[in-house]
């Protein structure tokens, strides 16, 4: 029976044939959706649209095929020319769903016959007419050359009626007439020298002409492809920028209302106002420079000045300047971005205990306001510093635990399961923390030489703690005695010795590790491999039964980074809508239904507004000190929950770890470790020598 077969040439579907037969068709849906006639896998084919192309009957000619494009995110092609609309199909041609996506070749079963042969004219073709050559400069590409069209190594890109044609086949029989008419007087061995030398000349001109068409097709749909990228980018900016211009034209107005009313009692409202102007004016001007840029760029191209970029036929760009979109590389790296979560306490390296923040009795009445019975958090003023007092007992249950949980964001650097990350992220205990995190008290008491000297509020708690580096102040004894005065006081005995010491560690922590991949529920155990001591980066590892896809890290430091540059990045805020899967065991003694959390990551686009560098330097002075070697972005839609997410540049690389966000006056930025700490944990090179 006719049919139709397509056959799979790459993807999942590699090697498999399918059929359709011809009777009664209409047509042949392909995509991701369960109504596809040729369907691809809906997770592992992402670059495959759900309703991708559509195969038809061509109505004007009932043997033949047409396939349409169906608006798809990464086209179709054939024979490695994308197409647009409806297209024809012949037998034999190869369709490819996107330009790394799928490629199967489509037949007609059985083969159309091959059409005879033509025959020609019996009238002799007129003679070649001969091109005059140029004495001048002229108009066009190659005028005035001599006999050459194009330097040498150039492609000729002449479209139309100047681009160079294939000899035809009655020039090559009247060349060949003319010599041996020429060479009647001479020898037999010499004509047929001359004939080869002629027809191998014209044979390797033929091909030279062949080559050159093919590269005038690469160049210009890789020129059409680049031009279209650069649009999309443009339009994107373009409405980027509108947001920006109506978020800059509320605060200027909020402003104004300020400075009309303005007195000393709001004096601090209008700086903050001010300050938030300005910011919104900042990133206005920093969005209409990379419109601006874009302009030139799509200009550039369009006039041809730009170097036209080919991929390569594995589909992977030539150069590292070809550019992606964020939507390309949201595709591409998307099951490369995982989620941590990870749960934690912090011990006595000696003895291995749980370390408590310490809760004394008010017994003396230190905070008056609070109940004698009552147990407050104690702290202990060392210089005008104050840090919590600790402890490994848990006093009947009034200690509280130095304990978290938390979740974040890292990335694939392997196969087979090393991930980076925060250092933040795989060891928390080593950040700083506000000690009100680990009490529900609103009070503490206050600790100066062994005595208690007043009571502080919770917004006086210390902010800046860094759980890590212990307390000069330890509880080692509790002791109830009996006072004829107070009643029942406490007595507690106290100790250094998990005062923080550089050279030597007396606290540790202790942490469970989970990782979930891209558009799963399913967790698996993670650890820490290494840390960082330089920056806020760590280095993971997760045992994978099957290997994964590993992002590409940027060469090279900051200084290839440039300010106001796009940069994309990825992660899992906690401010973005959790997604939840409903899974029901099989299990027969717990079959009860199981709620679990989807990693779902999200996208992010915005400039880099400032690039502090450890190589920088300031013209007119000797030094200067600056936050750190950090990278900061106008990206200000995402925080918690993204440390530890990858930042991508245009081609698709990685050039930093997402980390931190701040506020201040009515702004905010957000800001990015260098990549090259990463490597750096990762490389492990020598020290010294």
């Amino acid at each position: 029976m006719p049919s139709i077969v397509i056959r799979h040439l790459s993807g999942t579907k590699a090697n498999q044939v399918e059929e359709v037969p011809l009777q009664g068709f209409r047509e042949v849906l392909i995509g991701r959706e369960a109504n596809a006639q040729i369907r691809f896998d809906a997770d592992r084919e992402d670059l495959v649209s759900r309703n991708h192309a559509r195969i038809v009957r061509d109505p004007a000619d009932p043997n033949g095929f047409l396939i349409t494009d169906l608006d798809s995110r990464n086209g179709t092609f054939i024979n490695r020319h994308r197409v647009y609309g409806a297209s024809r199909l012949q037998h034999g041609d190869r369709v490819q769903l996107g330009p790394s996506g799928p490629e199967f070749s489509f037949e007609v079963s059985p083969p159309p016959a091959v059409p005879p042969t033509r025959l020609a004219e019996s009238a002799p073709a007129p003679p070649t007419r001969e091109a005059p050559v140029g004495s001048g400069m002229g108009s066009g590409m190659g005028s005035g050359m001599g006999g050459s069209a194009v330097p040498p190594g150039m492609v000729d890109t002449r479209m139309g009626g100047d681009a160079p044609r294939p000899v035809g086949r009655a020039t090559v029989e009247r060349l060949v007439g003319d010599v041996a008419t020429q060479m009647k007087g001479e020898s037999r061995k010499n004509m047929w020298i001359a004939v080869i030398g002629i027809l191998v000349v014209l044979v390797a001109g033929a091909a030279y002409f062949a080559v050159n068409k093919h590269q005038q097709d690469l160049q210009a749909e890789a020129a059409r492809q680049q031009q279209e990228d650069t649009q999309r980018k443009l339009d994107s900016n373009a409405t980027d920028l509108k947001i920006a211009q109506e978020e800059q034209r509320k605060a200027n107005a909020e402003l104004q209302i300020l400075l009309s009313r303005k007195t000393a009692a709001n004096a601090k409202e209008i700086a903050a106002a001010q300050d938030k102007a300005a910011a919104a004016q900042k990133t206005t001007e920093s969005k209409m420079k990379v419109i601006a840029d874009l302009n030139k760029t799509l200009e550039d191209l369009k006039a041809g000045k730009t170097p036209v970029v080919i991929p390569s036929p594995g589909g992977v760009p030539a150069t590292a300047t070809t550019p992606m979109t964020p939507e390309a590389i949201g595709a591409k790296y998307n099951k490369s971005v995982v989620l941590i979560e990870a749960a934690w306490k912090i011990t006595d390296t000696g003895t291995g205990s749980q370390i408590y923040l310490y809760h004394h009795r008010n017994d003396l009445g230190a905070c008056p306001d609070v109940s004698k019975t009552e147990y407050l958090p104690m702290f202990i003023d060392d210089g005008g510093t104050l840090s919590p007092v600790l402890s490994t007992l848990p006093n009947e249950g009034n200690n509280t635990p130095i304990v978290g949980s938390h979740s974040g964001s890292g990335f694939l650097v392997t196969g087979d399961g090393f991930f980076l990350t925060n250092r933040h992220v795989l060891a928390p205990w080593r950040a700083t923390w506000n000690v009100s995190d680990f009490t529900k008290k609103s009070v503490g008491i206050k600790v100066k030489n062994n005595s208690i000297v007043g009571c502080l509020k919770a917004s006086e708690f210390p902010t800046q703690w860094v759980p890590s580096e212990g307390s000069k102040m330890v509880v080692d004894k509790i002791e109830s005695v009996m006072n004829s005065g107070a009643g029942v006081s406490t007595k507690s005995t106290y100790s250094d010795r998990l005062k923080y010491n550089p050279l030597r560690t007396s606290v540790q922590g202790e942490a469970i590790f989970n990782v979930t991949f891209a558009k799963t529920t399913q967790r698996y155990s993670a650890k820490s491999v290494t840390l960082s001591e330089k920056h806020d980066v760590a280095l993971g590892k997760v045992d994978v039964p099957i290997a994964k896809d590993a992002v590409v890290m940027a060469d090279g430091d900051t200084n290839t980074v440039q300010q106001g540059q796009t940069v994309v990045v990825m992660g899992y805020p906690a401010i973005s809508p959790d997604v939840f899967g409903v899974e029901v065991s099989r299990d027969m003694f717990t079959n009860r239904a199981h709620l679990s959390a989807i990693a779902d990551p999200s996208l992010t686009t915005g400039p880099v507004m400032k690039v502090i560098s450890s190589g920088s330097q300031v013209k007119g002075v000797d030094g200067y000190i600056s936050s750190g070697e950090i990278l900061e972005l106008g990206i200000n839609t995402t925080g918690a929950g993204n440390s530890g997410g990858p930042v991508f540049d245009a081609q698709g690389k990685v050039i930093a770890i997402f980390y931190a966000g701040a506020s201040r006056g009515g702004a905010s930025a957000t800001f990015a470790v260098p990549v090259k700490f990463g490597r750096e944990l990762m490389d492990n090179k020598p020290v010294m020598r």
